[in-house]
């Protein structure tokens, strides 16, 4: 079965165009992708800040735990700030914890959508390819072509060289029957 070549562009423009609407997915789908990571990468800074806030502030109820033991009334202070600084921690740690969860499923589904995206992008290959092979062919034909009409131009030349002769061959006979009229 042959393909002309008007079947050829049209199928030819038809995946162009479904190409172009492929792209423009991916586009959209990575510029989703590269907002959400953004909003991530923001949200797992502040928990970092958080954790090295909180870190800290350990690090300071540590250094008065230490000083407190030089007195009861001292410590029984100082415990009850620590206690209210632990509290305020914990709640941000519970909060922290909770961002964490949503982190981990926001990019759970980044990672299913890439993979769709992956196997979309193996079958345009594909097809790709499946379209280099018939270009092939169509170069081939026309190839085939180029070279019928090298021959029917050498024929044509052939053909006027020869038209050139017969119009001479009857300007000169022309010429003769005007004598033979004008001596008659």
């Amino acid at each position: 079965m042959s393909i002309d070549l008007a079947e050829l562009a049209e199928w030819r423009a038809e995946t162009d165009a479904h190409l172009a609407r492929l792209d423009l997915v991916t586009e959209e789908h990575e510029q989703d992708l590269r907002a959400k990571r953004g909003a991530d990468n923001k949200t797992l800074s502040a928990v970092r800040m958080t954790q090295l806030d909180h870190g800290k502030k350990l690090d300071v109820i540590e250094i008065k735990l230490d000083r407190l033991g030089r007195g009861q009334e001292k410590l029984g202070r100082d415990t009850e700030a620590m206690q209210a600084d632990m509290g305020m921690v914990k709640g941000r740690l519970g909060k922290v914890e909770g961002k964490l969860g949503e982190v981990d499923g926001r990019l759970g589904n980044v990672e299913g959508r890439l993979g769709e995206v992956d196997g979309r992008m193996g079958n345009v290959e594909g097809r790709l390819g499946k379209v280099e092979g018939r270009l092939s062919n169509v170069e081939g034909t026309l190839g085939e072509h180029t070279a019928t009409l090298q021959e029917h131009s050498t024929q044509l030349s052939s053909l006027n060289a020869k038209m050139d002769l017969v119009q001479t061959g009857l300007g000169l006979l022309h010429g003769k029957l005007d004598d033979l009229i004008a001596r008659s």
